[in-house]
């Protein structure tokens, strides 16, 4: 088996990162409660070139037992893998994000990495979609959207179409925060551009919001978040 390549998403800004300044509230985010060999197992056989090397990015609505709603996208539109991994995340369980040790409900984003040569397939899990993958590496946790207090939510409330998550059949409209170690965000902006009305209701969302704090090493980090929508 080669050595698995991990490619990153990449974005038009770098995020910012702040590490050593800790929240007032112990927190923890969501994480994987499986390994990438359960994803693995539990994929169809796809015929794909070997070697291979895939980077399916997903997001799952983590539930505080650990059952989750996953979509996932593929850059070049590899359907049937797309919907097994899907499907294979979705029998999984996570492990929850919590809040002075309660479990609390997150929407969480990571990549899942397929690679296939003439001889084996392996499954990697990384807890991030990889935009500071080359300042922090591959095992750090990005900041987690709470369900009961998110930016989506708050935003589809008046765009009725949106969708929060990469599509093949739609452009991405892409807003940019910093997220603090208490799970407030500040610095606001655009990335791309679209009418007013719906920038000011997107930025205005992201100001309410409330996350999980990203973290590096075990340790809450300011971090920069990336908030996508589609309609």
């Amino acid at each position: 088996m080669n050595t698995i390549k991990t490619a990153v998403l990449t974005t038009p800004f770098l995020l910012a990162l702040s590490i050593g300044v800790y929240a007032k509230t112990p927190q923890t985010p969501a994480s994987f409660g499986f390994s990438g060999d359960a994803i693995k197992q539990a994929l169809p056989h796809e015929q794909l070139p070997s070697p291979s090397n895939i980077a399916i990015y997903c997001q799952s609505d983590v539930a505080i037992d650990g059952s989750n709603d996953t979509q996932c996208f593929e850059k070049s539109g590899l359907a049937k893998l797309e919907k097994g991994v899907e499907a294979a995340i979705e029998k999984q369980r996570f492990i929850p994000a919590t809040e002075d040790g309660d479990a609390v409900a997150v929407r969480m984003n990571f990549r899942v990495i397929y690679q296939q040569d003439e001889d084996s397939q392996s499954v990697l899990l990384i807890p991030n979609l990889g935009s500071l993958q080359s300042t922090l590496g591959v095992n750090y946790s990005e900041p987690q959207e709470k369900l009961d207090a998110g930016w989506f939510d708050i935003f589809a409330k008046t765009n009725k179409n949106a969708e929060s998550f990469f599509r093949h059949d739609a452009s991405p409209i892409r807003a940019k925060a910093i997220v603090n170690t208490d799970g407030t965000s500040r610095s606001v902006s655009m990335i791309d551009n679209t009418h007013r009305q719906q920038e000011s209701a997107l930025t205005n969302s992201l100001r309410k919001a409330s996350f999980i704090p990203g973290f590096v090493d075990g340790k809450p980090a300011e971090m920069g978040y990336l908030a996508i929508v589609t309609e």
